[in-house]
């Protein structure tokens, strides 16, 4: 498949926005994570500036950010949209179990009765769901509610920044079988107890098993989808 130059002709794609006030990189972030661009996509600042209907200015620093949360990378002449690897997604995985396993150690000490609840109560709401989708957005909502009870704010910015090259990889890679969902639910539901418990010990063990489990699941899908690209 080749490599597509993004906004090329008016007619070519809807227009990200349709009225100015919109934010750029609010709109290019969401079209890549949506998978409107594709990995290797390339995106050019001008032909953007007319998408858009804004100035270059927010455009060029929009994708500039985007370059440096590791959404795109820089090319000669624009930016491209980046592929992710298995050794990346290794890499990341090890930077984000470190420290998710931690803030959920610290959830089990620190966490208020505010905490508490907010924990419960998404959980029981979690357990009337029936729809995957639905699902897979909830368990992001349980992973950001974790990092709040553990009370680090840095802690919880770097995890955001791991979850942006995270969801790089997912849009593109679909692991939403009704039996994996129903493991993560399981191993959530023991997280919470043991951060409830305030056991520090076993909600890191047990936050650091979950995500090598869908670290491995994840990695074992790029690799047969590199797999089958491959052949001929």
């Amino acid at each position: 498949m080749g490599t597509r130059v993004l906004g090329a002709d008016a007619d070519a794609a809807e227009p990200l926005a349709d009225a100015a006030g919109k934010n750029p990189y609010s709109e290019i972030r969401h079209a890549i994570l949506n998978g409107e661009f594709a990995p290797d996509d390339v995106l050019l600042e001008t032909r953007l500036t007319s998408r858009l209907a804004v100035s270059r200015t927010p455009i060029r620093e929009a994708l500039s950010r985007l370059a440096q949360e590791g959404l795109l990378e820089r090319l000669p002449r624009g930016f491209r949209v980046r592929r992710s690897s298995p050794e990346e997604l290794l890499d990341v995985y090890e930077a984000r179990i470190t420290l998710e396993s931690e803030i959920a150690a610290l959830a089990a000490e620190r966490h208020t009765p505010m905490d508490a609840a907010l924990l419960k109560a998404l959980e029981q709401r979690i357990s009337q769901m029936a729809d995957v989708d639905e699902l897979h957005e909830a368990s992001g909502t349980w992973h950001v509610t974790i990092r709040a009870a553990g009370h680090n704010g840095t802690i919880s910015e770097l995890l955001t920044v791991l979850d942006t090259r995270i969801q790089l990889y997912s849009v593109h890679q679909q692991t939403n079988e009704r039996e994996i969902v129903s493991i993560t639910l399981k191993e959530h539901a023991a997280i919470v107890r043991a951060v409830l418990g305030r056991d520090r010990t076993t909600a890191r063990d047990l936050m650091r098993d979950h995500l090598t489990r869908i670290r491995d699941v994840r990695v074992a899908v790029l690799l047969q989808r590199q797999d089958t690209s491959a052949r001929p």
